[in-house]
């Protein structure tokens, strides 16, 4: 039934006396029959209903869920019916997230009117049992920030920095009529979560120091009621200024790309390192995976130097690569599948330490690294194969003293010979041509099997 016949059929006295006759009856059937089958847009129906529903409250008819007026639903469908559209009525009196509710229907057309109805709407309950409306300044915040992200629909999005500026200049009716606080959210919401990142930085560096200048204002502008007896705008103003600086510091990082690193893989780091705010774990997290991609340590530096400045920390290179070639080495111990996997992530670290020391770079030394590493070489709980390819990584890519390479020599003979000879190896029998051919001749004169020849030939190899 059309909106208009539901409405003059009710006005027909005689259709109203028989509903009325039985206020109770009547009141039950509409909520419980009548209700549930009212679509939350159709603010006419929804009107007729509260307007019955009001009727039989007036006769003294028990209302269910009555603790809100039912002239306030009257009234504000009223208004609603006119003004706004697609908005779920029957959801925003739930409370659930009225924000979300209200966000679809907001236009510059009736920003103004929802703002000043918003108290009234009955969504929200307090600590103290009664039913309260929604801020009109997160009205106007969210419309703020839905009339910045997605324009009015009749431009194209903005094109650069200049485009973007227009389109917070836009939002300044809006912004003017938020306090502080709502100011704070506003700047999270656009320009410092994951749906910024359609943003160029340094577009967000240059609206965040904007929207930082208003947020001064604004509280430089709030009553003392609003600000007396909390830190929240103190802890505001550091989070926001830390928020700026932190993207500066981002930027910085940014164009320090290396050659050999793709856009693709330096895009999806600074992003994380964006949305890091240089918080120590986070940025502890993105830069572990820049060491173990290989990514040149002295840019890794240059990341670590600038989240410094913005919130201090005692990382460096030196502990993420010790931390990186531990981590490795436990999983190689304790791997059940292949080992080749685990051994690839080692000498790729160990390869970026090499080519650091090879540009003069003083973060890390081979010493540094050799020392994590050394003790695996002659640890029996790895395999003989897995030593060896740690001994051919650090041969590979490290600079070694020759008291180092012995060592080495040693770890290498030592695990060849493991369980085929009676022969122990010692540093004697490695650190000179003359001690190494009289072990090899020893074991040649012991060898009696074919896997003792077989071992032999791999000790010369």
């Amino acid at each position: 039934m059309p909106v208009s016949d539901a409405q003059k059929k009710l006005g027909d006295p005689k259709i109203a006396e028989v509903l009325l006759s039985n206020p109770q009856e009547t009141a039950s059937r509409l909520q419980e029959d009548t209700y549930p089958l009212i679509p939350g847009t159709k603010y006419g129906l929804l009107l007729v209903f509260y307007t019955l529903l009001q009727q039989c409250a007036e006769e003294e008819a028990e209302i269910k869920n009555g603790n809100v007026d039912l002239s306030i639903h009257v009234s504000l469908l009223k208004k609603f019916k006119s003004a706004v559209r697609g908005m779920d009525y029957k959801t925003l009196m739930t409370g659930e997230d009225s924000v979300s509710v209200l966000r679809p229907a907001l236009l510059a057309t009736n920003v103004h009117l929802i703002a000043k109805l918003a108290a009234k709407i009955p969504c929200k309950m307090t600590q103290s049992g009664l039913l309260a409306g929604v801020v009109c300044k997160v009205v106007f915040r969210v419309f703020a920030e839905k009339l910045f992200m997605t324009g009015d629909g009749k431009q194209t999005e903005p094109q650069d920095k200049d485009g973007w500026i227009e389109r917070l200049t836009a939002c300044g009716e809006y912004l003017k009529q938020l306090g502080h606080r709502e100011l704070h959210t506003f700047a999270e919401t656009t320009l410092l979560s994951p749906n910024s990142l359609k943003l160029p930085l340094s577009t967000r560096i240059e609206l965040l120091g904007r929207l930082l200048k208003l947020w001064r204002r604004a509280l430089n502008g709030a009553s003392s009621a609003e600000v007396t007896g909390s830190s929240e705008e103190g802890h505001n103003s550091i989070a926001m200024e830390m928020a700026l600086e932190h993207l500066r510091s981002v930027h910085t990082a940014a164009l320090k790309r290396p050659q050999e690193c793709s856009e693709e893989q330096w895009s999806s780091f600074m992003n994380e390192l964006e949305f890091s705010f240089s918080q120590t774990g986070k940025v502890y997290a993105v830069c572990s995976k820049m060491v173990a991609s290989g990514l040149r340590l002295d840019v890794v530096g240059t990341v670590l130097d600038v989240t410094h400045k913005v919130q201090p920390h005692t990382m460096s290179v030196l502990s993420l690569v010790q931390e990186a070639l531990s981590h490795a080495l436990e999983e190689l111990r304790h791997t059940d599948s292949e080992p080749q996997d685990v051994l690839c992530k080692i000498e790729t670290v160990i390869s970026s330490v090499r080519q650091h020391e090879q540009e003069s770079g003083r973060l890390v030394s081979s010493g540094q690294v050799l020392a994590i590493i050394r003790p695996h070489c002659s640890d029996s709980s790895h395999t003989v194969d897995t030593r060896r390819a740690l001994l051919h990584i650090i041969e590979k890519h490290l600079t070694l003293s020759e008291d180092d390479l012995n060592l080495l020599i040693l770890y290498q003979t030592q695990a060849i010979l493991l369980n085929q000879f009676a022969v122990e190896a010692t540093l004697e029998h490695v650190s000179s041509a003359q001690g190494r051919t009289a072990l090899f001749t020893t074991l040649l004169r012991q060898a009696s099997t074919l896997d003792q020849l077989q071992v032999l030939e791999c000790l010369l190899e």
